[in-house]
Parts: C-alpha cells; structure tokens; sequence
C-alpha cells in the first residue's frame, strides 16, 4: 500500500503551479503509523490466537 501512496502522492507534489503542499504534523504522523504497521504484520500471527480460541472452547 506504501508504494501506491508514492506512486500517487508523488507526480502530485511535483505540480507546483498547479497545487502547494504544506505536510505540517502529518509527515510524522504518517510515517509512524506505517512504521507502526510494519512492525505489528511482523509480530502479529493470527494462527496464534485461533489456537488459543480452539484450545479454551474446545472446538
């Protein structure tokens, strides 16, 4: 979804007498959630918690 996000934003940014951008707080912000997102699809295993669900219900 990153490389989308560039591959839009990108060619946009370059437009300067057609549009300005000002990032602000938002650069950061961005770039925390998608690190933040990196991080848990690493860590988080779903497989993980059906096998606790089936071993306390007993399915």
């Amino acid at each position: 979804m990153d490389v989308f996000t560039v591959t839009v934003f990108l060619p946009l940014m370059h437009l300067s007498g057609l549009l300005a951008v000002y990032v602000g707080y938002a650069l950061p912000a961005f770039l925390a959630v998608v690190i933040l997102t990196m991080i848990a699809t690493d860590v988080f295993d779903p497989r993980v918690l059906w096998a606790e669900y089936e071993r306390i219900h007993h399915v």
